[in-house]
């Protein structure tokens, strides 16, 4: 009776102590899984420090470089800027120089313009002075009337040689010379089979050019052909 007893409480024991080994292994277990877990969230927290630490570098990286361009577009503007100004102070320069030889231009044409005039008139004196000593001396005799004829042969001759010298020529075409609308004015058409289509017939008054210049027209009649009825 004795030894059942103690076979009991032997298996008793060995039942709590199985129990005990059982519990102390789950909660070993238990504890190294946390222990794992905690290190896994820490390793996560160490990986997810490390990815925002790039992730900031990256940003300042851009932010950078961002900057670097910023300050090359700045650079090019004041160098734009500064060939804009260079280029409105030459432009302003030119503009006064330009005004300033139109006004040189204007006032040596003018200054030209009353040297040509001053000397003109100076040498056409003579003529017109010619003139009214021919008109005092018109009324008097045959001998008179002849010295007034060559008075004004030599008058003309004078005239002629004033307007020579400042390339001035006096236009009175020929009868049956073509007209030249360049030089001549047509006031008036006769009808002519003498004389081909457009062929001056009359002047009227003559005309006068300086160079190219045409001061003014001569006035002609020009010829037309005759319908036949």
């Amino acid at each position: 009776m004795g030894n059942v007893k103690d076979i009991e409480k032997v298996m008793n024991y060995a039942y709590i102590s199985n129990c005990v080994y059982c519990n102390g292994k789950d909660m070993f277990e238990k504890e190294k899984e946390l222990q794992s877990e905690t290190t896994q969230e820490s390793d996560d927290v160490v990986s997810s420090s490390e990815d925002k630490v790039v992730a900031e570098n990256k940003v300042q990286e851009e932010l950078d470089a961002l900057k670097t361009q910023l300050d090359v577009l700045v650079e090019k503007n004041n160098v734009l800027e500064e060939q804009v100004n260079s280029l409105k102070e030459g432009l302003a320069s030119a503009l006064t120089e330009t005004e300033n030889l139109r006004k040189r231009h204007k006032i040596e044409l003018e200054k030209a313009g009353n040297d040509f005039m001053s000397k003109f008139i100076g040498d056409m004196t003579e003529v017109f002075e010619n003139f009214y000593r021919a008109r005092e001396h018109a009324d008097g005799g045959e001998d008179t009337i002849r010295l007034v004829a060559d008075g004004i042969k030599m008058n003309i001759k004078i005239f002629e040689d004033v307007l020579k010298k400042y390339n001035i020529e006096r236009i009175f075409p020929q009868k049956g010379e073509m007209y030249d609308y360049h030089k001549h004015q047509a006031i008036s058409t006769l009808g002519d089979d003498a004389y081909p289509a457009n062929s001056i017939l009359e002047v009227m008054r003559a005309g006068y050019i300086c160079k190219d210049l045409l001061i003014k027209p001569a006035l002609v009649s020009v010829s037309k052909k005759e319908v036949d009825v």
